[in-house]
């Protein structure tokens, strides 16, 4: 077990120091014209001028900082000179990669400058290992990393970072993106007293009828339309075993925040990775951190896109052995539901044991069981979905059992 670099996005000089001060290794430069989720408005300044002093300086203040440049549009094709000349400028500043999603950007980089590397970034559909290999085999060696896709699990992960070649990226901290359109979607009028408005970059939030507590936010920019989750990711209670997957880098896209908050996210995460290599690691801190972080996000956090989903569970359970497992964890909100996958007979009021991810056996009653919709029920149904009453002790990838067929098991 290794201790990995985190990466940062550079919002201006502030946050570069910010960045630098608590301990990044490497920092994601970007631009309005050239990033999709800058939250920058266009610069008055000359572009270029900008893009090279917040190179020299990051050099400046450590030469060991591994810069990148953060070239993530969809460019059209009326756009390519702009950026052929954007990269002959970036190879003459010095950088040290650029960040890229559009594989024909790749491809231009790749013919034009053999010598500067680039990377490639979460939304290019490197969701197995095949995928990661012909990316890996189509790129060529100037490709030195690949930030792999949100969506996968920490099961799937650890077979894709052990095929990898090239550096892995993984996003542990920040918005999750759920949708993006090149159209641009939201008019002025479509604002309500809630929304906010800003030069050229329009946002609102949208609320989920049947979910009232959740607000997705929605955001126009020059570059199109973005809709994100309602929560923001948080691993921080998976440190150890993102540090066993072994990338080589942590993510944490903390754009639009203040720099306090960056440096007590920050160091709630450079501290849980001293624990984990002193061995000094306890499962319950990382609940306490989960829960200090969460209060500095009013929307709320998430893990779910870390763990398995319930697509993955439903293709796997017909191939693995799981006895008469009649339920999994998928999810759980403390001190009020988990959502159960249903894979055997069980109904409302059953006595049954749960057996946790660490081999523990806990007592379980079904006291209550809804559908999804809040609906109470007492039939269920295989392969659906419903919310069940919390337990003490219970987190995603439990299974559940029935309590006359797990034979002498040692309950604790």
């Amino acid at each position: 077990m290794k201790k990995v670099k985190l990466t940062g996005y550079v919002e201006g000089e502030e946050s570069l120091r910010t960045l630098v001060e608590t301990g990044y290794g490497k920092v994601l430069v970007e631009s309005p014209r050239y990033s999709l989720l800058c939250l920058l408005n266009e610069s008055r300044k000359d572009e270029y001028e900008e893009i090279k002093r917040l190179f020299e300086l990051g050099k400046e203040l450590d030469p060991q900082l591994e810069i990148v440049f953060n070239l993530d549009i969809i460019p059209h094709e009326n756009e390519l000179p702009d950026i052929e000349r954007l990269i002959h400028g970036l190879l003459k500043i010095g950088y040290d990669g650029i960040r890229v999603q559009d594989m024909g950007v790749a491809t231009i980089i790749r013919d034009m400058t053999p010598e500067l590397k680039f990377e490639i970034n979460s939304y290019t559909g490197n969701n197995n290992p095949e995928a990661v290999l012909f990316l890996e085999k189509a790129m060529g060696p100037g490709l030195s990393g690949i930030t792999l896709s949100k969506e996968i699990d920490i099961r799937d992960l650890t077979e894709i970072c052990h095929r990898m070649s090239v550096r892995a990226e993984i996003m542990v901290h920040g918005p999750i993106l759920l949708f993006h359109s090149r159209r641009r979607l939201l008019k002025l009028s479509d604002f309500s007293g809630e929304s906010y408005v800003e030069k050229d970059n329009y946002a609102l939030w949208l609320k989920e009828s049947k979910r009232p507590d959740d607000w997705f936010l929605f955001r126009d920019s020059a570059h199109g339309s973005f809709m994100f989750f309602c929560h923001e990711l948080c691993l921080i209670k998976h440190v150890r075993e993102l540090m066993e997957l072994g990338p080589d880098y942590w993510l944490v896209d903390m754009r639009g925040k203040s720099g306090d908050v960056l440096k007590i996210v920050t160091e709630k995460y450079f501290g849980r990775m001293e624990d984990a290599l002193s061995g000094d690691y306890h499962e319950s801190e990382g609940n306490r951190l989960y829960d200090e972080i969460e209060k500095l996000y009013p929307q709320g956090l998430t893990e779910g896109f870390f763990l398995e989903n319930t697509t993955d569970s439903r293709v796997r359970s017909a191939g693995e052995d799981l006895g008469d497992c009649v339920g999994r964890v998928i999810s759980v909100v403390k001190e009020k539901v988990m959502a159960v996958e249903i894979l055997g007979d069980l109904r409302a009021g059953e006595e049954l044991i749960v057996r946790t991810p660490e081999g523990k056996c806990l007592n379980y009653c079904a006291s209550e069981i809804r559908t999804l919709e809040g609906q109470d029920v007492r039939e269920l149904f295989v392969d659906h979905v419903y919310l069940f009453n919390w337990r003490k002790g219970l987190t995603a990838k439990c299974l559940i059992f029935k309590k006359d067929r797990l034979g002498n098991c040692v309950l604790s």
